[in-house]
């Protein structure tokens, strides 16, 4: 399912420096509550928790895509980190989780992007295979 929501941008993905899995660490536990509340159709709060990359673009649309990823794949059953990437430009921390995820009707590989660090990181880029 390529959309949009592909935010992954060359930039995003090949910025100079590494910050170290800090930045990850944080990512992580944030998919954790992204995929808490896609099962709970809690989309607007992901809305909410995510950047102005994503908050840019049609809120609609956005909401239709994770419906519809949910509504096609059902709940999370595992998910397992399966590579990850961090990045520091300028003072700006950027973190790539990918994950190996099990729904109840399926399995995919997900990207998630983050930017920024602790309470402020934001959801920048999602994409699912």
């Amino acid at each position: 399912m390529r959309i949009a929501w592909t935010m992954l941008a060359a930039t995003s993905l090949a910025l100079a420096g590494c910050s170290g899995p800090g930045s990850v660490q944080d990512g992580r536990a944030k998919v954790d509550l992204f995929h808490q509340r896609l099962d709970a159709g809690n989309i607007e709060a992901i809305w909410k928790d995510s950047g102005p990359e994503i908050q840019g673009t049609d809120k609609q649309a956005f909401d239709r895509f994770l419906t519809a990823i949910h509504g096609q794949l059902g709940n999370v059953r595992e998910s397992k980190q399966v590579g990850w990437s961090a990045a520091t430009e300028n003072g700006n921390s950027s973190a790539e989780v990918i994950m190996q995820t099990t729904f109840e009707r399926g399995s995919r590989k997900e990207t998630f992007v983050y930017k920024g660090s602790g309470e402020q990181q934001k959801l920048a880029g999602y994409h699912i295979e």
